[in-house]
């Protein structure tokens, strides 16, 4: 099935950054598809992998998402994350998804909201295999902080 491949392959990207990954996605109930973490820099993404030909269209998935925010984010917040982000990654957005996506979660514990292209997720592993002395988690969080579409 292509939505659990590109789950697997998101699961591997973040993997290649340094993330500790949980894979919770299909067929868990009402979860998201995985969550990175990186307990030492004390942040987290609480992430939702979206394979849609045409790009991705917010439609009515917005509670959706806060129930991940609320839920995933209380939990990661009692092992000690104090910064969590949410990152949805697919092939494109569109930048009224990403306020309305902003307004509706503005009271949840996030700290931002991330829409990557999965080009650009490709873009962050091949930087961060070609400058490994330099890289660092800590680092690489700050650009998760505000609400932000990330294309390739």
């Amino acid at each position: 099935m292509t939505s659990t491949l590109f789950e697997r392959r998101v699961s591997d990207a973040f993997r290649c950054l340094g993330f500790d990954v949980s894979q919770l996605g299909q067929g868990t109930g009402r979860n998201t598809d995985l969550i990175a973490s990186a307990p030492k820099e004390r942040f987290a993404l609480i992430i939702d992998a979206k394979v849609r030909s045409n790009g991705y269209l917010l439609g009515t998935e917005d509670r959706k998402f806060l129930e991940y925010a609320v839920n995933h984010g209380k939990s990661l917040q009692s092992r000690g994350f104090d910064k969590i982000y949410l990152a949805v990654i697919a092939p494109s957005f569109r930048e009224s998804d990403l306020r309305q996506l902003a307004e509706y979660l503005s009271d949840s514990p996030l700290r931002g909201i991330s829409m990557i292209t999965a080009r650009a997720l490709m873009r962050m592993v091949e930087e961060s295999i070609r400058n490994r002395s330099q890289f660092a988690l800590s680092d690489f969080g700050k650009q998760f902080f505000g609400n932000k579409i990330i294309p390739s």
